[in-house]
């Protein structure tokens, strides 16, 4: 994927890639990690603390 396609708005991303696009896409801009997106981060460390 080209994130510099990636145009959706945050409200749109359901599904967690949608959510990790948006995230890489605007990291640049973004002046805190939005509520959406710290939950996939969140949540993806949990499932990979509990696989260790």
């Amino acid at each position: 994927m080209e994130l510099n396609r990636f145009d959706k708005a945050l409200d749109d991303c359901r599904s967690m890639v949608d959510k990790w696009c948006y995230a890489l896409r605007h990291v640049g801009t973004l002046d805190s990690l939005p509520e959406a997106a710290s939950i996939v981060i969140s949540s993806e460390a949990a499932a990979e603390s509990r696989d260790l």
